[in-house]
């Protein structure tokens, strides 16, 4: 054996890890789709060797612009999630996966780009004409949550998330109307990175909750019997294990005003994506038929003890039967 390779197997000798780890480099695996059909939601799949710890789709319409993105969930071997429906007038976008292995390392695809408005049979994945829930959409910072899309994407079955960082107030707000439709952030009582959970100090505290919108917008009207309204909120980091919260939103004329509108359930499976969107059939109040109401009241319990108590004014909405 020649002196270079003597070296080679002195260092492999000494460091056994290298070798390991180039043979467990996180790879995606993905075909890429040459087209998708407009006005069609298309379902992307890819899979990951060794097997990864979470998975990212990401699309723009701009090359060189921010990525808007749509968490994966894993199922039967592999990744997936569901792009929002382009329209007829886009021609094209850009997408690419990005995936987190059990460690820090993590890996991408590169932006595919994709046409729009092609004969369906020569377009891969699956497409589909309605969805069985809304698609979460990560938007990227500076851009409007409203559209939750990037231009030339439909967002009907949309809600958008902002990326923002937690901040670490400990106690519940009332938060006027310019704040809130900044998105305004709070963290739980029971803990948000305290150190402290339900009956003390304990391991997994639970995660602090912040606000972030509305879908309607404020300033919509709304059917009470035709119409459902989606409230977004975001766990502050991801919780070991999934959470079960039990919420109420409620709509007041005032701070201290008249109950006039509320929805309420239970969010069963709290952890990743740790955007949150909280939605039901909405219970009328005692301000008649139609009214006017600008305070939403948010509460979530954790095992029933307060996790957010959260107030938040100037938000108007116009209820009609």
């Amino acid at each position: 054996m020649n002196r270079l390779g003597s070296r080679a197997v002195l260092i492999l000798a000494l460091f056994p890890g290298l070798s390991a780890a180039s043979a467990t480099a996180l790879e995606v695996q993905h075909q890429p789709l040459p087209c998708v059909v407009a006005d069609r939601f298309v379902r992307i799949a890819a899979k990951a060797s060794p097997p990864a710890r979470s998975a990212e789709l990401q699309f723009r319409t701009e090359t060189g612009g921010s990525w808007y993105a749509v968490a994966m969930k894993a199922e039967d071997g592999e990744w997936s999630a569901v792009l929002p429906r382009p329209t007829p007038s886009l021609a094209g976008f850009e997408y690419r996966i990005v995936m987190a292995g059990e460690g820090s390392e993590t890996s991408e695809t590169p932006a595919y780009a994709v046409t729009v408005g092609a004969d369906p049979s020569a377009c891969g994945g699956a497409d589909r004409s309605s969805v069985s829930s809304s698609i979460v959409v990560r938007v990227p910072p500076g851009a409007p949550v409203v559209p939750p899309v990037p231009r030339g994407f439909n967002p009907t079955g949309v809600v958008a998330v902002e990326e923002r960082a937690p901040t670490n107030t400990k106690k519940a707000l009332v938060i006027g109307g310019a704040a809130a439709a900044a998105g305004a952030a709070v963290v739980a009582a029971l803990g948000g990175g305290s150190g402290s959970g339900p009956g003390g100090p304990g391991p997994d505290p639970v995660p602090g909750f912040r606000f972030e919108g509305t879908i309607p917008a404020p300033g919509a009207t709304i059917s009470m019997s035709r119409d459902t309204v989606q409230v977004l909120v975001r766990m502050d980091r991801e919780p070991t294990s999934p959470l079960t919260l039990d919420w109420v939103v409620e709509w007041h004329q005032a701070v201290v005003g008249t109950l006039c509108a509320s929805m309420s359930a239970t969010f069963n499976g709290a952890q990743r994506p740790t955007s949150l969107v909280l939605t039901a059939p909405l219970a009328p109040g005692r301000c008649g038929a139609s009214f006017e109401a600008s305070t939403l009241r948010i509460t979530i319990l954790v095992a029933a003890q307060i996790a957010l108590d959260l107030i938040l004014t100037d938000l108007p909405f116009h209820f009609e039967p």
